[in-house]
């Protein structure tokens, strides 16, 4: 029996794929398979795995194309702890990215490189992986555009599940900074690659990994913690112990935005295009808000004075979605990760060349996040009636340290529109995936338009 091409498997692919965080909601009307790239394989791991490349035909035009790879094994074969998705003909089909043995051959062929048909494994000049099967392989269950597993507690191989033409972003970064000597980013040891219409794409990278980190997002929420466990502490000293972390955090960004200057190229200003598409998001947002287009004319005037101060501003190669839960704390320093952009966005918007602020803008913006993350959760008639006041002086000291670790953020007009754009955009996020959190970003616009940041 071929399954490549089984109505039956597409069919049950129809099913599973909503139910995947990485896919992103709601229902196919159709799966198609594009391509199904067998991985081989040696004798003590299954042979019928492979990656299937596949489109997901949406109501009203929308086509995803996306990465799976699948495991085929006899019913009652399939490894400890895989996800069945359908059994045909007394042969399950499972998630192979839940397989131990196929993950490891993944990392041990990334790391020697060579060819299995139409996959490409590259690795990274002077790099001596050595995958061995036996070693711990162990899911990360937190991400949701992508899968990775980490190897050994030394490697993350890092799946992408939305495919797009040409070299990953993140894949191209991680090269680059590598090859640079870039201390802010973990080491590139590899991708796998293959070509699908004509153009070659990225079907995945291959890392060192930090064992020891800790995720700015966790810190941030123990820090906010600790915040409101004493009452009785001054407000100004809301900002804990939190703040000489920001500031470090601050210092290591700065050094990766002069990296990215040095490993892309540096573009001229474009104030015209930045204020183009600031205005172009607002408006798509206020279609879905009445409120937020009453207050049109004042969002353009703050757009209108940061493209007036930015046509000196060279523009540049930027992480382009960075916040609390894109930075990772090691024993030797911060790392930034997770190189695609914000998500949602075409591939072209998100390796454009824009202003080093956007970055700053995300980071500052997730500290607001975290702080009213916690005051979410406080119960109705809380103890503490400075509560709120405290969590955001939290935000606001560590803003300040952040900043200050960077050094020079430029003009305040353009931290202030990026700022406001960023919650312009997270407003359309929340409206499509948590309406009942759209509140946070639509008082920090309102905030911002005041001038009470």
């Amino acid at each position: 029996m071929s399954v490549t091409a089984d109505h039956r498997l597409t069919e049950a692919l129809r099913a599973w794929l909503p139910q995947q965080r990485w896919f992103g909601g709601g229902q196919p009307d159709e799966v198609i398979v594009d391509a199904a790239l067998a991985l081989g394989g040696g004798p003590d791991w299954p042979s019928c795995a492979s990656v299937y490349v596949l489109t997901a035909a949406m109501p009203g035009g929308e086509r995803r194309r996306l990465q799976a790879p699948l495991g085929f094994r006899p019913v009652g074969r399939t490894p400890a702890g895989t996800e069945t998705i359908t059994v045909l003909d007394g042969i399950a089909c499972y998630d192979a990215t839940t397989d131990p043995a196929v993950m490891t051959e993944l990392v041990r062929r990334t790391g020697a490189g060579g060819a299995v048909g139409d996959l490409r494994f590259v690795p990274e000049p002077g790099n001596s992986v050595a995958a061995d099967a036996g070693c711990p392989v162990r899911p990360i269950g937190v991400e949701q555009s992508n899968t990775s597993v980490v190897y050994d507690d030394r490697l993350i191989f890092k799946l992408f599940r939305r495919l797009h033409p040409g070299l990953n972003p993140d894949a191209e970064v991680h090269r680059r900074l590598t090859r640079a000597g870039c201390r802010q980013v973990a080491p590139l040891v590899g991708t796998v690659d293959t070509v699908l219409d004509g153009e070659p794409v990225t079907l995945a990278v291959l890392q060192e990994f930090a064992a020891d980190a800790v995720d700015g997002w966790a810190m941030a929420q123990a820090s906010v913690r600790e915040s409101l466990a004493d009452p009785a502490e001054e407000v100004e000293m809301a900002g804990g112990d939190l703040s000489a972390e920001m500031f470090r955090l601050g210092a290591a960004v700065a050094s990766a935005h002069r990296a990215l200057a040095t490993a892309f190229e540096i573009g001229p200003p474009d104030p015209t295009g930045i204020a183009g598409r600031m205005i172009e998001r607002f408006d798509r947002t206020a279609v879905l808000v009445p409120e937020l287009g009453r207050r049109r004319a004042e969002f353009r005037e703050v757009v209108e004075e940061a493209a007036y101060a930015a046509v000196d501003s060279s523009t540049q190669r930027v992480h382009g979605d960075l916040h609390l839960g894109q930075v990772l704390r090691t024993s030797t320093g911060w790392l930034l990760i997770d190189f695609e952009g914000e998500p949602g966005r075409p591939i072209v918007e998100r390796i454009a060349l824009d202003l080093p602020v956007r970055d700053l803008a995300g980071m500052v913006r997730s500290l607001d996040y975290a702080a009213e993350r916690h005051l979410a959760d406080l119960p109705c008639g809380s103890a503490d009636p400075g509560a709120a006041d405290r969590v955001r002086a939290w935000a606001a000291a560590n803003r300040r340290a952040f900043l200050a670790g960077y050094g020079d953020p430029g003009p305040e007009p353009l931290l202030r529109a990026y700022e406001l754009d960023k919650a312009v955009y997270e407003l359309g996020y929340e409206l499509r995936h948590r309406p009942s959190w759209a509140e946070v970003p639509l008082r920090a616009v309102a905030q911002i338009l005041d001038g009470d940041t």
